[in-house]
């Protein structure tokens, strides 16, 4: 509700006709949209490196064109593709605290001149004031995704895995739609902790977690349930469906080569 709020803030004080939320983590040099409105792709998605919120988040530095048609067309504004924002007018204002940048507000126009250096000075003053609450907001989020999230993979855990089930399951008994549950392990890990030590097991353990994390849709949920076991919740999805999943999922593990200190496993 704040991101949203601060976008639509942002519209009305300046003629933009698209907003953005960005959230930027100097620490890893990666920003996401954490909100977007009508005109932007739908959030939340990366930041693409050499794009000009990337460059604005990194360098701390205002950027305001009225007019973007001149412009080098391969320079995106915030994902590769985009072509810098189709020959109107942007504004990026990066969010600090003191030196440190911690996000950017970012309005758009596919008007050339739609946008003014005025306006782009009252989102710097919008910015100003929605620092506090929004740094407030992010740390209150991180904290509760560090709660459900397996330190190890990255993966939901054992605990938000079962609040996602329970939830899931009454939207099943409600709709009457179906839901579905795969659940893997690696198979003989007893044995590469026991060859390699439990540093390479643990190793295998992200590797496996990413790959499958990357094959499943973004309403799934997936879990490390268990030691190296593996659940993955698939809302609207019939059986047929979790089994063409799973096998695909199997698939793309069976490819992957993990490497530990030069050695392959």
């Amino acid at each position: 509700l704040l991101a949203a709020s601060i976008c639509e803030t942002a519209l009305q004080v300046s003629s933009a006709k698209s907003a953005a939320l960005v959230r930027w983590r100097a620490d890893v040099q990666k920003g996401w949209v954490s909100y977007t409105t009508a005109g932007f792709r739908p959030f939340p998605f990366q930041i693409e490196a050499e794009t000009l919120v990337f460059k604005a988040c990194q360098t701390g530095m205002v950027t305001f064109m009225d007019d973007t048609s001149p412009t080098d067309r391969r320079v995106s504004l915030m994902s590769e593709g985009d072509d810098g924002w189709r020959g109107g007018a942007v504004g990026i204002v990066p969010l600090k605290r003191g030196r440190d940048v911690l996000g950017a507000i970012v309005v758009a126009s596919t008007e050339p001149g739609h946008i003014t250096q005025d306006e782009v000075d009252n989102l710097g003053a919008l910015g100003a004031v929605a620092i506090g609450p929004l740094e407030m907001a992010w740390e209150f989020d991180a904290a509760n995704k560090r709660a459900s999230t397996d330190g190890l993979t990255g993966l939901v855990n054992r605990r938000a895995f079962d609040e996602h089930l329970k939830r899931l399951l009454n939207e099943t008994d409600r709709f009457g739609q179906p839901l579905a549950l795969i659940v893997g392990d690696i198979d003989h890990f007893k044995r590469i902790n026991d060859t390699w030590g439990h540093e390479a097991g643990d190793e295998v353990l992200r590797q496996v977690a990413g790959t499958l994390a990357e094959g499943v849709r973004t309403v799934d949920v997936i879990a490390r349930y268990g030691g190296e076991e593996i659940a993955i919740l698939l809302p609207q999805t019939s059986v047929a469906g979790a089994a063409d999943m799973a096998d695909r999922l199997r698939y793309s593990v069976e490819a992957r080569t993990v490497k530990f200190k030069g050695e392959e496993i």
